[in-house]
């Protein structure tokens, strides 16, 4: 049940295992995907976005440089 896809990962994901609490929270939201719980869950932990060039591993320079711009412009501007 969608309610053990949200207790299980908790605890991997409080020591910072994030790979299997994202699978856990995944497969109970094709189960039930409005679940309230779950879809907090997953917001708090966060989930990644693929690298922006896909043919450079995630942790190159220039991944993370273009990362952080794509961030930085997908967030809202704050108007002083």
């Amino acid at each position: 049940p969608p309610d053990h896809s949200l207790n299980l990962p908790t605890v991997p994901a409080l020591r910072l295992a994030r790979t299997r609490p994202i699978r856990v929270l995944e497969r109970g939201l094709e189960l039930e995907p409005r679940h309230v719980g779950l879809l907090s869950f997953r917001e708090k932990l966060g989930v990644r976005q693929d690298p922006v060039l896909s043919f450079l591993p995630r942790g190159h320079a220039i991944n993370r440089w273009l990362g952080k711009r794509r961030c930085s412009l997908s967030r809202p501007s704050q108007a002083d």
